[in-house]
């Protein structure tokens, strides 16, 4: 009978020569040494990193990259790793300020954040990076790599930009309106005030920023006040639009009897908050001197009818336009016998 060895017996081997005869039996692949083993784990790591990543010897040399840098700046490795960064990219890398701040990672390890640089780049044309940038040392404190990170912040940035041109055409178009326009935000404060608002809320100091409830409180009396931060409240939630009956009201801060014209629809600020805008005209003087004009107009009226003649006027079609009382009476005109449209 044949005598079973060492491996099949499944103990363990006593000699070189049995682990030897092991291997070959097993026909395992040539041992990896830890530090071989590590790198390539790193390396792996570092391909799969979702953004784009390089790292560069001390002589700013591409040792690797990820692929989301090939992929984002559409290059391959053999047109990356190994060349110096500057000379990529046909030399598109050759950045300015990006030079001196590499080497200052290098020399003094001065790390560096959210260096942001908007240039052309072959391929995919002008775009904004923003760049990270380490240095990693060797057991005994010398430089041995230098880690870069680029995030491509084009789109943000340009989102940022459109932005800030919706806010600055909002902010304008209401800072310069010769009319009544203010915009209270979603946490119900004073946004902003139109330069044709300014003598309205003269008492209200500060005002942006301001509780708008506690502003009308300061402006107008009740049930007034009440009212009008209820439908505010209504319109800011709703978003259905308001327009109010004509405003005949005595001022709480001032005294004065005002009128006006308001109306508030519910908006999308600049900020992508909703908002609420008011727009309002002063209508007090007009609404004085319609009172003025109805109040002379009865004065006329009774002295006409009190006169003992008959007075009448007609139009150039001979219709009536205006009777006293004493004609009316004598003749049986009723009212609607009486106007330029008979």
């Amino acid at each position: 009978m044949k005598k079973a060895t060492a491996h099949q017996r499944g103990t363990v081997p006593s000699s070189d020569d049995e682990v030897k005869k092991m291997e070959a039996g097993l026909h395992l692949p040539p041992l990896t040494s830890k530090s071989e083993a590590t790198n390539q784990c790193t390396e792996k790591l570092l391909r799969a990193v979702p953004v784009p990543f390089l790292v560069l010897q001390p002589d700013l040399r591409v040792c690797t990259a990820s692929e989301s840098f090939y992929q984002t700046f559409q290059l391959t490795p053999a047109e990356t790793e190994g060349r110096v960064i500057y000379a990529i990219s046909h030399g598109k890398w050759d950045i300015p300020g990006l030079r001196k701040l590499l080497d200052e990672v290098i020399v003094r390890n001065h790390a560096f954040n959210n260096l942001e640089v908007t240039h052309e780049f072959d391929g995919i044309g002008r775009r904004t990076m923003l760049l990270n940038a380490r240095r990693t040392d060797t057991e005994a404190g010398m430089a041995e790599h230098l880690l870069l990170a680029i995030e491509d912040i084009t789109e943000r940035k340009q989102a940022e930009e459109q932005l800030r041109r919706h806010h600055d055409t909002f902010f304008n178009l209401i800072e310069n309106a010769p009319f009544g326009v203010y915009v209270v935000d979603e946490d119900f404060r004073m946004r902003q005030v139109s330069a044709g608002s300014q003598k309205v809320f003269a008492n209200v100091r500060p005002l942006i920023g301001r509780d708008f409830a506690e502003v009308m409180h300061i402006l107008w009396p009740e049930p007034f006040a009440t009212e009008a931060v209820t439908r505010f409240r209504h319109t800011l939630k709703t978003g259905e639009p308001y327009v109010a009956a004509p405003l005949t009201e005595q001022r709480a801060d001032v005294g004065a009897v005002e009128s006006y014209d308001w109306k508030i629809e519910r908006v999308m600020l600049p900020d992508g908050q909703w908002g609420v805008v008011c727009y309002y005209y002063d209508v007090t003087e007009q609404k004085r001197a319609e009172d003025a004009l109805r109040a002379r107009e009865a004065q006329f009226r009774f002295v006409t009818d009190h006169v003992p003649v008959m007075i009448l006027q007609c139009d150039a079609q001979a219709r009536y336009t205006f009777v006293n009382a004493p004609y009316a009476a004598r003749f049986h005109l009723l009212p609607e016998n009486v106007a330029p449209s008979a």
